[in-house]
């Protein structure tokens, strides 16, 4: 028997609903699942699973309480945003690592968002990919020569300490260049920076 705890701050009891009865449909297609939901809360003992936060009423980060904010740098976190929200989705993607469904989408996977956030990975619905990407396409990136140089060695896989020797320069330098291709493509970790320089980014 495995029990998934899920934790909640809710501002709209209808995607809150449609939450819940993906999670009945989960649980009747695996005997084995049970799925505890219940507020979000600091007194809680047990370890949250996901955490998801109704955030479709906010018109910026400010809106959101405290005990939001803290836990927007993780993974483990679903924001429930609206399509028209995009300067919040695009804050969301760019400065934490949290996981983002757009409640505008009429299907999606509630088994696939709990599966991926409970391997760390970061889940991010259709329409808020397309979104991004569209972003991503409409203002080229611009690196410096040496940043370039760094980009095209880490599209192919190449480690820091690799990178530093191809180019006689010092591991230091090289993880500065890193650092800032990061800051450019609005990445936090290797993870989000390997998927990104590896789909079509449009950089100059």
């Amino acid at each position: 028997m495995f029990t998934c705890q899920i934790r909640y701050v809710a501002r709209n009891d209808i995607y809150l609903s449609g939450i819940r009865a993906g999670l009945e449909s989960i649980v009747s297609a695996n005997p084995g699942w049970h799925c505890q939901l219940s507020p979000l809360s600091p007194l809680a003992q047990e370890e949250e699973h996901l955490i998801i936060i109704d955030a479709t009423g906010c018109e910026n980060l400010t809106t959101l309480s405290p005990e939001s904010m803290s836990v927007l740098n993780s993974k483990h976190t679903l924001v429930m945003v609206r399509a028209i929200q995009r300067w919040l989705i695009k804050k969301l993607i760019q400065q934490y690592s949290c996981s983002i469904l757009c409640v505008d989408e009429i299907n999606f996977q509630m088994r696939d968002i709990i599966q991926q956030t409970m391997e760390n990975k970061r889940y991010l619905s259709p329409l808020i990919i397309r979104q991004h990407h569209a972003a991503s396409l409409a203002k080229p990136v611009v690196f410096t020569p040496a940043e370039s140089t760094v980009l095209e060695y880490l599209r192919k896989g190449c480690s820091g300490s690799e990178i530093s020797k191809l180019l006689f320069r010092s591991e230091k330098t090289i993880s500065s260049h890193k650092r800032n291709i990061m800051g450019k493509l609005g990445v936090r970790d290797d993870f989000e920076l390997n998927s990104k320089i590896n789909t079509s980014v449009a950089v100059s």
